[in-house]
């Protein structure tokens, strides 16, 4: 099956509710096509890769499932990780100042396996995995903008 990558929204009051945390996770394998939550499938390394544009913009998206604070037992392949609403805020400014054609022009399938970004598909049609990328960057820029707007917090985790 592999390593597949959630991003969800929560409320920054449930941090510490571990209670809370395990039901969005719970919650988000039913139907993560509700606005809460998006599965990036394989792609939970290459997202943040390509939006931080290989690392060379640095910024909060190029933390999304590294960075935020560690929280609950192991969901799969370690905790889930928690992003506050300042961090939340910070990548849906992101988000907003890159441009489909400004991500596009980072997304180099050599450079993703050359750097061993999981998975490892960069050898298949560039046009297929830009089109797989770019459908789940874009439902992850909605989820971040809605949460920022709600000032809610992310729960990120790979399963």
């Amino acid at each position: 099956m592999g390593m597949i990558g959630y991003v969800a929204r929560l409320p920054e009051a449930a941090f510490d509710d571990l209670g809370a945390i395990a039901a969005v996770i719970e919650a988000s394998y039913d139907d993560d096509d509700e606005g809460g939550a998006v599965c990036v499938e394989k792609l939970w390394q290459a997202i943040p890769f390509v939006l931080s544009g290989g690392g060379q913009r640095g910024g909060a998206l190029g933390q999304l499932f590294v960075g935020g604070a560690a929280r609950g037992a192991d969901v799969g392949y370690g905790p889930a990780r928690l992003h506050g609403r300042e961090a939340v805020a910070e990548m849906a400014r992101e988000l907003a100042n890159l441009t489909t054609d400004e991500l596009r022009g980072t997304f180099d399938p050599t450079k993703l396996d050359a750097a061993g970004v999981y998975p490892s598909i960069w050898d298949e049609d560039p046009e297929d995995l830009w089109d797989e990328l770019r459908y789940y960057v874009e439902a992850m820029r909605r989820l971040v903008t809605e949460a920022a707007r709600a000032g809610d917090g992310l729960v990120t985790w790979i399963a």
